[in-house]
């Protein structure tokens, strides 16, 4: 195996215990790499659009990655853009010390209508809670695969970006 590949199924088998019974023909890992600062119109859903006059350097899209949630987005666009399939689990590992931090956010949105799912008052978890994980190689982080997150790149000290180019 490639080594990303690798290293993808040894973290699936770090979550998944030894004794835990699933389908292994529709049960893995999908894993994908992100490059800072990214390079210009790259990637299957690129979210640079033609470059303009008005680009802004610090565009959350090239210096950052911006809040979503992980899913099947294949079949969220087959069904019409409103299904959201999550996994059970997200993970971030970090290969270097570089880049914005992770923030994770309890946010989620209804599977079937993509709305936003919002406690209501008197629930055990009233309100939206968070963290944010900073980089460091070898970190790695695991979380709710339905929650809401991204690496904003306003959180990184200034100046730091315009080092890691």
């Amino acid at each position: 195996r490639f080594g990303l590949e690798q290293m993808a199924l040894e973290i699936f088998h770090h979550h998944i215990p030894p004794t835990f019974s699933y389908d292994k023909s529709t049960s893995g890992a999908e894993w994908w790499v992100q490059i800072r600062p990214s390079p210009a119109k790259t990637g299957r859903y690129s979210m640079l659009s033609p470059s303009t006059e008005e680009d802004d350097d610090d565009d959350m899209a090239k210096s950052g990655i911006s809040f979503h949630w992980d899913k099947d987005e294949d079949l969220r666009l087959m069904m019409g853009g409103s299904m959201y399939i999550h996994p059970h689990i997200s993970t971030v590992t970090y290969l270097t010390d570089l880049g914005a931090p992770t923030m994770v956010l309890t946010a989620r949105v209804n599977n079937f209508t993509g709305e936003w799912m919002v406690p209501s008052p008197g629930e055990k978890e009233e309100g939206i809670e968070g963290y944010i994980s900073c980089p460091k190689q070898g970190k790695h982080l695991s979380f709710d695969g339905r929650y809401l997150h991204a690496a904003p790149s306003n959180f990184m000290k200034d100046g730091y970006f315009e080092e890691q180019c």
